[in-house]
């Protein structure tokens, strides 16, 4: 027998409900509608027994709902059972939770990672450029002996110490 609750839904025949409704513990299965700590009695809803009329304004129907007829004096003991454990009922919420983390470790990991590669990219070539212009430098200055040697014959090319001013003696 179906028992018919508030919003005119069906109790499920066995259901099971836990003490510690955080951790999952303390889980015992009731036949029909249970008392609670209060004096009416509840169950969890049947989901395909609901009428339209008894969705709330979101569109959710119940999931427990109290009941409006008693068990005709019939005592159900509840029966201890299995607790669920909060791990076995959260396991789709902690993989999503997982891939959310790995998804933004991810992300900050390849923008650091892009703005430190650009950082370094820049600071070789800096490196290059000074290095090129050092190369560039130093082939002037030879090519510029090379010419004063051949332009002035015979004479001695000295240097000056105080300056980089050549100085041709004949």
């Amino acid at each position: 027998m179906a028992f018919e609750t508030s919003s005119k839904c069906s109790c499920k025949a066995r259901w099971v409900h836990c003490g510690n409704q955080f951790l999952q513990t303390d889980c015992k299965e009731y036949y029909g509608c249970a008392y609670g700590n209060e004096a009416y009695t509840w169950c969890e809803v049947d989901p395909g027994s609901c009428p339209e009329e008894a969705r709330d304004p979101l569109g959710i129907r119940p999931a427990w709902d109290y009941c409006v007829n008693d068990n005709f004096d019939i005592d159900w003991h509840p029966k201890h059972v299995a607790d669920k454990g909060v791990l076995s009922e959260l396991t789709g919420l902690y993989i999503a939770a997982a891939f959310i983390l790995a998804a933004v470790f991810t992300f900050f990991l390849f923008r650091y990672s892009a703005i430190a590669l650009s950082m370094l990219f820049e600071l070789l070539v800096q490196y290059f450029l000074i290095e090129v212009l050092l190369l560039l430098r130093r082939c002037v200055i030879r090519i510029s002996r090379a010419l004063r040697r051949q332009c002035c014959g015979a004479g001695v090319v000295e240097r000056k110490l105080s300056s980089d001013l050549w100085v041709v003696k004949v």
